[in-house]
């Protein structure tokens, strides 16, 4: 009985061994997965504050990278209006618009044809000098013109504005000139030979389904309708038999 004791309490410590053994791993495995947590979010934390750090490095050199460009620009623009005071003086000693000063003329040619006026329209053609003199003649008309009172864009906007009209003046024409290619004039239309069709055919009068015809007083009107695909023959003579007979209106002939 015991022996029976004995084994009893031998297995019991052995077991109490085993859970204690088991206990320890599991508290040394707990702490080293605190430990890896712990290393990993100081490893992210260094990262992070790496990133910031670096990052703000770089938005020192843009800062100091965008001071020493505006820099720049302060000095060259200060060049740019030192260069425009001085032009403008010069300018302003041919030019002036004081009481005794030598004054552009402003005595307009002779109209020209409409041609002539077109070809005018090149930005070359055009005098800055005298435009800019006319221009603070108009702006300062009592008194004479001191450049430190002008705006230093002033020239270059006019000059753009001018560049952008003798420009859009151009492209209208071109694009008159494109659209009228080919299409006659009217003396060039009542000036062709009108020739008939050939014999069991004829033209077809493709115009508009009704047209609108003045009957003398302002706004005073009427809509006549086009019926069907009327010979143009038959559209003239339905016209002289309508309108033809009124006082005033000649025939079309065909």
């Amino acid at each position: 009985m015991s022996m029976d004791d004995d084994e009893y309490l031998r297995r019991a410590l052995e077991e109490n061994y085993h859970l204690n053994e088991q206990h320890e791993r599991q508290l040394e495995e707990s702490r080293r997965f605190h430990r890896d947590l712990n290393e990993r979010a100081l490893r992210v934390s260094r990262a992070d504050a790496e990133r910031a750090r670096q990052a703000a490095r770089e938005e020192d050199d843009q800062l100091m990278m965008a001071i020493e460009r505006s820099q720049a620009e302060e000095r060259a623009r200060a060049r740019r209006l030192q260069a425009e005071r001085q032009r403008l003086l010069q300018m302003d000693r041919e030019f002036g618009s004081g009481p005794g000063q030598r004054r552009p003329s402003t005595v307009q040619d002779p109209p020209q044809s409409h041609q002539e006026d077109n070809s005018l329209k090149c930005p070359a053609m055009y005098s800055l000098s005298e435009i800019l003199a006319r221009s603070r003649i108009d702006a300062f008309p009592t008194g004479p013109f001191f450049p430190a009172d002008a705006d230093p864009a002033f020239d270059a906007a006019l000059q753009a504005a001018i560049n952008d009209s003798a420009d859009q003046a151009r492209d209208e024409e071109e694009e008159a000139v494109q659209r009228s290619r080919g299409i006659p004039t009217y003396e060039e239309a009542c000036s062709m030979p009108r020739y008939r069709p050939p014999r069991g055919a004829r033209y077809v009068f493709q115009g508009p389904k009704e047209v609108y015809v003045e009957t003398g007083g302002e706004g005073e009107g009427m809509r006549v309708k086009v019926v069907g695909d009327m010979d143009l023959g038959e559209a003239l003579r339905v016209a002289n038999q309508n309108f033809g007979q009124r006082p005033g209106q000649g025939r079309r002939q065909w």
